[in-house]
């Protein structure tokens, strides 16, 4: 063995500011990525480090290792304690790299909140030094999550260490003992600058005014926030709200509204205490309200699938908030907006150049001009959203002003585990002793690039709350983005990866949340692969944290696959058709009419559909879509995944009445029958009505969805009691996407409780796929 080659067991102790509870999980990461053994322990003086490998990796290892650390550490001396020759490998391979000594907890991280009043007086007081400073904050607001890189949180340790703090900033924190890492002032803080969409300065002098002059001109503007761009537009100006609808490619989905008050909220929407409690929270939230009928908006605009509801936020950062008080021009009354339309949903942060160039011109496309500033983004997150049910503030996008605020668990876990989600609403969870923290979600990954944000984001969190992994945790689809990425992060860091199935985490997730060891699960959503390589998706399973038995599922349907070309599901006009085609069921000219299709075009779509390849699911949300294109009046091509649940919901809510949707059970009959030990729910009566819907006239569409939601929900609840039968247990959960739907969620709780079930159902967090990687961390963490 030559020189080079001669694997050594080399101790040093490093001496200096690397004390930090963040800096064992940096030296953790640098030694698994060199594929070192060894430990790191805390000393007296800073630390000491053991390294065992090949001996020219490790004296890389120590050569690279001053430059290679954050600026928040500090080495003075690296000293030579002990150098051997180490022994050969045990059969089971070279043990991993470990952490000595009590764990160093971090102090955590609290989410971003919106300025405090006392912050908003200070900005708005001519006589205040901090007059129209757009980057204020205290020790009681401000970000937090968004600008912090490690534990603990302090200026050093977030995107302020860029501004030093001039005289007056620091004996003004000295004196009132404040413990705000962000105090800066005009003098020694941020700048915000105002581009023309070419990267051009537009005005680094009264950005805020020019920008406020080019929307009262209808112009379209992004604004970079602290964790990402929005894009924004005068609310009140028609043209401007239907050209950011087009520029951004959201024809149908809600566009959110920024008010500058409670008083403009009042006169936009109908607001219980409670939903003014949620709009006035740190948070800063999307609240789901209620549209008052002379609301100065056109509905259409901004909710087409849901007109009766709006989505209202208050300003969250001190930039936004000065947006409505600055002047286009001195002579202009004070506060020319009272709300701003926004667009800024989450997106994965690119790793390589997160709020840079990319970012800048990716926003620049939508915008006329771009209202940014010079603090580094070290991420994308957005607005969390929530509304009210029962007295009850449900969440349904953790981001900004909640994440990542650890969700508390009953129990402690076995191992620490971080867990990469899914593909669609990404986000990543921690679980350390009886806490998980959860990233911002972020959108769906589409790309490797993307699926690295994954990676970036988990190792943020690692040095966030001074962790260090003893497992991975991903989908168990490794044809995902996300579980490829996982794989290679495993390799990278020598750490195991087990994969969990999408169904079993989802339940997990709202079990975590409400302290259920185990617990029957009622999973419905558009599908995930089950163990077997079926696609499953309205699933009966008992579940524990290490394991789950599948009792019962929906009969499947053939409908085609993705394209190949994007990805495009089909519509759900195609999966009736499909569906109808499965049973033999030849459409109706009735239905071919709702259809807009003609029996020469069917023929023709008929021939070309089945060129396509077809896949069978046993996923509820097909099933749904189905039924709401033979009841809806005129087909609509789904422009986002949870459109025909959005669309239900508001026809249900515009009026439907009970009686006649009790007369109408037996349109959407279901039979149980046995298939190798599975119960399954078959559908085809229901299927068979569909076929002629000559017999829904006379009733509305709110009549015939409430109808087959009852169905379901009776369906649900026999499945349920299948459950009790086997497991002996009487609680349950209610998870998976379809359950974004208010109506079937309170239909189906109310039969589950009807039958003496106890219900559970997610509040802090979603059921769509961003609880997946909480389920994640609890699954390989107790297992």
């Amino acid at each position: 063995m030559t020189g080079a080659a001669m694997r050594r067991i080399i101790t040093v102790d490093l001496k200096g500011h690397v004390n930090a509870p963040a800096f064992r999980p940096f030296i953790w990461k640098m030694a698994a990525e060199a594929k070192l053994g060894g430990w790191v322990a805390a000393a007296p003086d800073g630390a000491r480090l053991r390294l065992s490998g090949e001996e020219d990796v490790i004296t890389e290892f120590l050569r690279a290792l001053p430059a290679k650390l954050p600026r928040a550490f500090h080495l003075t001396a690296i000293s030579l304690v002990q150098r051997d020759v180490a022994p050969p490998d045990p059969p089971e391979g070279p043990a991993p790299f470990k952490l000595l000594g009590p764990a160093v907890i971090g102090d955590g991280m609290e989410a971003d909140k919106a300025p405090c009043p006392d912050c908003v007086r200070k900005m708005l007081d001519p006589e205040s030094r901090f007059y129209h400073y757009p980057f204020v904050s205290c020790r009681n607001c401000g970000p937090r999550y968004s600008i912090a890189t490690m534990a603990p949180f302090n200026r050093r340790n977030s995107a302020f260490m860029a501004f030093p703090p001039c005289k007056e900033c620091a004996e003004e924190e000295k004196a009132e003992h404040s413990g705000n890492p962000k105090q800066t002032c005009p003098v020694c803080g941020p700048s915000a600058l105002l581009m023309t969409r070419t990267g051009e300065i537009a005005d680094s002098y009264s950005p805020l005014e020019t920008a406020c002059d080019k929307l009262q001109k209808g112009g379209i503007i992004s604004v970079k926030t602290y964790d990402g761009f929005i894009t924004l537009c005068d609310a009140l100006n028609r043209d401007a709200v239907a050209e950011l609808r087009r520029r951004k490619n959201v024809l149908d989905k809600p566009v959110s509204i920024m008010v500058r008050n409670l008083e403009v909220a009042r006169r936009y929407c109908i607001c219980s205490e409670l939903e003014e409690q949620m709009l006035t929270s740190p948070a800063a939230p999307v609240v789901i309200l209620r549209r008052r009928k002379d609301a100065p908006l056109d509905p259409d605009l901004f909710c087409p699938d849901f007109p009766e509801t709006l989505g209202l936020a208050m300003a969250p950062t001190a930039m936004l908030r000065l947006l409505f008080e600055s002047r286009p021009t001195p002579e202009s009354v004070q506060g020319q907006f009272d709300a701003f339309a926004f667009v800024g949903g989450p997106k994965p942060v690119d790793p390589d150049d997160a709020g840079g160039d990319s970012d800048f011109f990716a926003n620049a496309q939508y915008s006329d001009y771009i209202l940014t500033h010079d603090l580094k983004i070290w991420q994308n997150g957005g607005s969390s959203v929530q509304f009210e049910e029962n007295g009850k503030v449900l969440t349904r996008r953790r981001s900004r002003g909640i994440c990542p605020t650890p969700l508390k668990l009953d129990r402690s876990l076995r191992r620490v585990a971080l867990a990469l989600g899914s593909d669609r609403a990404s986000a990543v969870a921690l679980g350390y002793r009886n806490n998980i923290a959860v990233s911002q979600q972020m959108g769906s990954i589409l790309t490797d690039c993307d699926a690295r944000a994954l990676s970036l984001v988990g190792e943020r969190l690692l040095m966030l709350y001074a962790q260090v992994p003893d497992i991975l945790v991903c989908d168990m689809d490794i044809n995902t983005l996300s579980a490829a990425e996982a794989l290679r992060f495993a390799e990278r860091c020598s750490l195991p990866l087990a994969t969990a199935q999408r169904h079993h985490a989802n339940a997990l997730a709202c079990m975590a949340e409400h302290a259920l060891p185990e617990s029957l699960a009622l999973i419905l959503d558009g599908g995930a692969y089950g163990p077997d390589g079926a696609i499953w998706g309205a699933e009966m399973m008992d579940i524990t944290p290490s394991a789950f038995r599948r009792l019962a599922t929906f009969s499947p349907l053939r409908i085609p696959g993705p394209q190949e070309d994007n990805g495009a599901l089909p519509s759900p006009a195609e999966i009736l058709l499909s569906a109808l085609e499965q049973k033999k069921l030849p459409p109706s000219e009735t239905l071919l009419r709702k259809l807009a299709l003609t029996p020469e075009s069917y023929s023709a779509t008929l021939a070309e559909r089945e060129k396509l390849d077809h896949i069978r699911t046993h996923a509820a949300l097909p099933l749904f879509e189905a039924v709401a294109a033979a009841i809806r009046e005129k087909p609509s091509p789904r422009t986002y995944d949870t459109q025909v649940l959005v669309r239900m919901d508001a026809a249900i809510w515009r009026g439907a009445d009970a009686a006649k949707a009790e007369t109408l059970l037996p349109r959407f009959a279901y039979e149980l029958h046995e298939d190798d030990g599975l119960t399954v729910v078959n559908w085809t009566d229901t299927v068979r009505s569909l076929q002629d819907p000559s017999w829904m006239a006379g009733f509305s569409t709110g009549d015939l969805l409430y109808a087959f939601f009852l169905s379901v929900a009776r369906a649900l609840g026999d499945m349920a009691e299948l459950g009790r039968e086997h497991s002996g247990r009487n609680t349950i959960v209610l998870s998976g996407s379809v359950f974004l739907n208010r109506a079937l969620t309170r239909l189906t709780r109310t039969e589950l409780q009807r039958r003496g079930f106890e219900v559970y159902t997610h509040e802090k967090t979603s059921p769509d796929q961003s609880s997946v990687c909480i389920g994640q961390a609890v699954f390989g963490g107790m297992s």
